[in-house]
């Protein structure tokens, strides 16, 4: 059984590390819930050029710095896999998000950038 909070945490920390994902975590504060579907509410914070991942919902949910992101299990794994960009998962509506513009592009680059280290990763085991 995957343990969603765990593998999520795991690949944004390393899309943080990444010149874009460092790029996100360097933009404004700003508070993310993300809601897997059948799991517990995880809540994203970038502030101050930090990034914490933890379990349960955003303590702040003021409207100018809260987005909350509503997915499946199954559409996660395939953005963290590299099979899905979170561009593609959005268009096929399997990703929403709930956001003013610019928290969206925030958590959005840091979801590209874990799904790019998952095709590099992929293409470096060919």
């Amino acid at each position: 059984m995957a343990d969603v909070f765990k593998d999520l945490k795991a690949a944004l920390e390393a899309a943080a590390k990444t010149p874009r994902g460092n790029r996100a975590v360097n933009g404004h504060d700003e508070d993310f819930e993300i809601e897997v579907a059948g799991n517990d509410p995880i809540h994203l914070e970038i502030a101050g050029g930090k990034m914490s991942v933890n379990k349960g919902p955003s303590p702040r949910q003021e409207a100018l710095h809260f987005t909350r992101l509503e997915l499946d299990e199954t559409t996660l794994y395939d953005i963290l896999g590299g099979r899905t960009s979170p561009v593609d998962a959005m268009e096929a509506g399997k990703l929403y998000l709930r956001t003013r513009l610019y928290g969206g592009a925030l958590v959005t680059i840091l979801l590209r950038s874990a799904y790019d280290l998952a095709r590099e990763r992929k293409l470096g085991a060919a």
